[in-house]
């Protein structure tokens, strides 16, 4: 018998895959969104890296079924005072909708970038490599953010 496995009883609910979800996100870069968390520098707090600790936070900070994690600051970490929990409407208000898409033209193949954001959509730009394409949206992102939420 495994002696480093500690019985907590959450394992299959929903926090317990919440954990594990933010876990994958920014530590497995095979994850299929691994580029908008880990490979974007996005970690999850030393804390936060056994379940009982994390789990803790989250039942003295508002958890309840049917609620997602949300990090306040976007380029934040996953650590207790940049997390809260909010419903899936809150967090699809504040999640930033963004379409990389690769095309052929002349010849070549491009990558071009649409956000869209309450029903408002920007088109960014198309660019000659994946990589770019990423930096552009996340640039633009942060240029938005600013003009915005320094009025």
């Amino acid at each position: 018998m495994n002696q480093h496995k500690t019985k907590h009883g959450f394992a299959g609910t929903p926090l317990y895959q919440c954990w594990v979800d933010i876990k994958h996100r920014c530590s497995n870069s095979k994850y299929r969104d691994y580029h908008c968390y880990g490979g974007r520098g996005i970690s999850v707090c030393k804390e936060w890296m056994t379940f009982i600790p994390f789990k803790d936070w989250a039942l003295s900070n508002g958890y309840k079924r049917g609620l997602e994690i949300d990090r306040i600051d976007n380029d934040g970490n996953y650590e207790s005072n940049n997390c809260r929990w909010v419903t899936r409407r809150q967090n699809s208000m504040n999640r930033r909708h963004k379409k990389t898409w690769g095309i052929y033209h002349n010849g070549r193949y491009l990558w071009a970038v649409l956000l869209t954001r309450n029903r408002n959509s920007v088109y960014v730009g198309t660019y000659k490599t994946i990589e770019d394409a990423i930096i552009a949206r996340d640039n633009f992102i942060k240029e938005f953010d600013r003009l915005i939420f320094s009025q």
